[in-house]
């Protein structure tokens, strides 16, 4: 689906039901914008009449800054529960006709990770296997050719969006392509350098088959996975190659699949538009494997 043709689904299914939400979202933006300048108005003035607090309360002066503080830490939070809150309602109402529109997929929010989501990343060797991994948002689908692909946004210290991808008759040797300077345990596997100096220069290699590794990372599968890193406005992604999987993990700058932000109209059609730019990415990158 070209962007033209998801811009005209957007305006004959999508916005016709964001529009309720329009009231709602700017009532919770006045509101954490109230509560936020009434808390800095109190601390400012405060501050500025500090001789005249000093002198009326004395030694509770400290208190008054604590509880003023105390205020505008409160206003974020505030601010924070109507993100939240505001959001959740809108994906809720909006990801299923969203998911309707872009093909055979289904989203769901704060997922459960199953064990195979864990076999997978473990096997990958992409994250240490110690680590407590929580999902938020998910994306998941089914080919026309029947091959299964998975997008989730990963919560760690770093924002981080894993896409894995199981193909029909595939079995790969164990290869792994991760940015300079990232190194986990890569043990039976040897490193071995790319033909195209550009690349070698960005990135390591791992395998136990050097000459599938060749032919797997050609140019035309590292346009895609630029692609891929551009879309989600991140770091250099790693990519790990077994069996009938490719795992990869995208480290990004942003909040991965964010629609509905307290200062954004949700009659904006660009965040839900970046959001299909974001799945069509991951279903091109599939595509290309089935041709």
């Amino acid at each position: 689906m070209d962007e033209n043709k998801f811009l005209y689904i957007y305006n004959q299914k999508i916005k016709p039901k964001v529009k309720k939400f329009e009231s709602k979202r700017i009532l919770y933006a006045f509101l954490s914008i109230f509560s936020m300048m009434a808390a800095l108005i109190l601390l400012i003035t405060t501050v500025a009449f500090g001789d005249y607090v000093d002198k009326y309360l004395g030694k509770y002066w400290a208190l008054l800054y604590l509880s003023e503080f105390i205020i505008l830490m409160l206003s974020g939070m505030i601010y924070a529960y109507f993100q939240v809150n505001f959001e959740s309602k809108l994906k809720n109402v909006i990801m299923p006709i969203l998911c309707e529109c872009i093909g055979n997929i289904q989203w769901s929010h704060a997922a459960q990770l199953f064990s195979n989501d864990t076999t997978l990343i473990i096997k990958s060797r992409l994250l240490p296997p110690e680590l407590n991994i929580k999902l938020d948002d998910t994306f998941s689908g089914i080919t026309k050719k029947g091959n299964w692909f998975k997008i989730s946004e990963v919560i760690l210290k770093n924002n981080q969006v894993f896409i894995f991808l199981k193909f029909k008759g595939k079995n790969y040797a164990n290869t792994i392509l991760i940015p300079k300077g990232e190194f986990l345990c890569y043990y039976m596997l040897r490193k071995i350098h790319l033909e195209d100096v550009r690349l070698d220069k960005v990135y390591d290699i791992y395998t136990d088959d050097e000459v599938e590794a060749r032919y797997l990372l050609n140019p035309s599968l590292m346009e895609k996975i630029s692609n891929l890193e551009k879309t989600y406005g991140g770091k250099r992604a790693s990519l790990s190659f077994f069996d009938n999987n490719l795992v990869i993990k995208i480290t990004t700058y942003n909040d991965a699949f964010n629609i509905g932000g307290l200062f954004t109209s949700v009659n904006n059609a660009s965040q839900f538009l970046g959001l299909y730019k974001e799945i069509l990415a991951v279903q091109e990158l599939v595509e290309y494997f089935e041709n």
